[in-house]
């Protein structure tokens, strides 16, 4: 006869590994590193995040040099391509599909599938390149460039995701930018919306060491082991049912050691995910915060939806 608490354990178990595979699950790196070492780490290309066409003017200041810089969205033909997929003539990373146009007739034939590419001449590919960025994952849509930053080795693209830009048709970028900053190696950064509270410190400076006291002592809703140590035991429980405005953060140790903000507005939850092991910050926007009772356990999940019925689990609490 199979133990009891050793089923309990596997049905948490492989509910998590279920929910952690889901394939447009996605996660935003971020690395503890020191502010010496943050601060040779990158040279700064300045950029504005208007859609659809942004421009920003080429000036230098205390050494500085902001670059001139375009970004316009688009969709693919697939009317006029049928059969066409972006692995055929496109890289692939970080969920992110790229590509490099390098040459005008290039660019010439790229129009026949994005009709509306950031217009560039023949003359200016002698200076400039077009990177063109491509998702394919309804779990990205929305996303548009915020930020790109080089090093001497690798070209980082950050893209933010907002859920206000629901055009699901337009998943193309084209973006115009000098060759003198384009290098082999390129990056992208996803982050969606950046929750923050009065009450708490920001969830990017949260040191790797934090502990449960710490938690605790900060106003934290605070877990070990499915046992809540906080003085309000029903306070995620009630969080959860009510669906007003509000923000809690939750702390998480044994099973595992994770912090998560959960703010609601809007009708959304809009939840960031530290994982104090590894630095990974995870960015999650659900509609839906459940409180799922499975027969024959001691303790209740707590799971949150996306729009497209995609659920993660956020933690499991004892009665």
């Amino acid at each position: 006869m199979i133990d009891k608490e050793y089923f309990k354990q596997r049905v948490l178990q492989k509910y998590e590994e279920n929910m952690n595979n889901i394939k447009n699950d996605f996660y935003d790196t971020h690395y503890y590193i020191t502010k010496q070492n943050n601060k040779r780490l990158i040279n700064k290309i300045t950029i504005s995040n208007i859609i659809p066409i942004v421009v920003t003017i080429s000036t230098v200041y205390a050494g500085i040099t902001s670059v001139k810089y375009i970004q316009q969205k688009d969709k693919t033909n697939f009317e006029d391509n049928i059969g066409y997929d972006y692995s055929q003539d496109m890289n692939y990373k970080d969920k992110i599909y790229y590509k490099i146009i390098n040459s005008y007739n290039d660019y010439e034939e790229s129009k026949k599938k994005w009709n509306n590419l950031v217009p560039i001449t023949e003359q200016e590919f002698e200076e400039y390149a077009m990177l063109v960025i491509a998702v394919e994952n309804t779990s990205l849509m929305g996303i548009n460039v915020s930020d790109i930053i080089n090093d001497e080795n690798s070209l980082y693209i950050e893209l933010y995701q907002s859920d206000k830009d629901t055009n699901i048709d337009k998943n193309i970028i084209s973006v115009k930018i000098s060759k003198d900053k384009l290098r082999d190696d390129i990056r992208f950064k996803i982050t969606r919306e950046q929750l923050q509270n009065d009450n708490f410190i920001p969830i990017t400076e949260i040191p790797e060491n934090y502990s449960k006291e710490q938690a605790i002592k900060d106003g934290c809703f605070v877990i070990e082991n499915k046992e809540v140590l906080s003085a309000d035991r029903n306070q995620l429980l009630n969080f959860a049912q009510n669906k007003t405005k509000g923000f809690i953060r939750v702390a998480e140790f044994g099973y595992k050691n994770e912090v998560a903000d959960i703010e609601y507005k809007n009708d959304t939850y809009y939840i960031n995910i530290l994982d104090l092991s590894t630095g990974k910050i995870t960015y999650k926007i659900a509609k839906e915060l459940i409180i799922m009772r499975p027969k024959e356990l001691d303790y209740y999940f707590v799971i949150s939806r996306d729009a497209y019925n995609m659920e993660y689990y956020n933690c499991a609490i004892k009665y």
